[in-house]
């Protein structure tokens, strides 16, 4: 009875050397892989810290003005266009301009690198239901994981820095990039699709299909 009154657990010792055996694992893999990941990933911080390094130094009118530009295409509104000048100008007389130009590098690298991965990773699951099945868990596990999760093992292996943080954003603003893509695709009319076929579009990906599916050859 003993059995079903006490769940069975790891004993101390066991758990002390496993423990000892992950953090062996992991620094090992660190000091082997660690210099390769960071080369890798100096593209990105270079850039990341050139457009900082703009940001910073280029005249603080000019800077308000592009983001003000930027507010009225994507949004067409005047107020919001409006807004976003009052923000800036506060952020400006309060004294923090140089860290929001710093956080404002961060997002805009982290944008464009979940655009370039993201938007083929969508165009891959609208193509293909396999892959659908196999990355809508791990979409999933990335959205439900919290941020600051992520950063414990890029910190172990590339320390403490603008590229773990930068990493840490992508990985949490990645999924809905892909999942709206990969939603956008699949929920193109019929119409619409044949429509774009009438004037002459090219739609090789349907033609494959449809071959496929008749067993015939294009």
């Amino acid at each position: 009875m003993d059995f079903f009154d006490h769940f069975p657990v790891m004993e101390q010792q066991e758990l002390r050397d496993f423990k000892k055996g992950i953090d062996l694992a992991f620094r090992t893999f660190a000091r082997t892989y660690g210099d390769a990941i960071e080369t890798f990933f100096e593209p990105l911080l270079f850039f990341l810290v050139w457009l900082e390094k703009l940001l910073i130094n280029s005249p603080w009118p000019m800077i308000i003005l592009v983001l003000a530009g930027l507010a009225w295409v994507a949004s067409r509104s005047i107020l919001l266009v409006i807004g976003t000048i009052i923000s800036f100008l506060m952020i400006g007389y309060f004294g923090m301009w140089k860290d929001t130009m710093s956080t404002v590098a961060i997002i805009a690298v982290a944008t464009l690198v979940c655009l370039a991965a993201g938007i083929p990773m969508g165009i891959l699951m609208a193509r293909s239901n396999r892959a659908q099945a196999t990355l809508l868990p791990v979409l999933d596990m990335m959205q439900t994981i919290p941020s600051f999760v992520y950063l414990i093992p890029i910190i172990m292996l590339l320390g403490i820095g603008k590229v773990p943080g930068l990493l840490a954003v992508c990985i949490y603003a990645l999924p809905p990039i892909v999942r709206l893509t990969n939603l956008g695709i699949r929920e193109v009319d019929k119409e619409t699709l044949e429509a774009s076929e009438a004037f002459g579009a090219r739609n090789d990906y349907r033609r494959k299909k449809f071959f496929q599916k008749n067993n015939w050859r294009n």
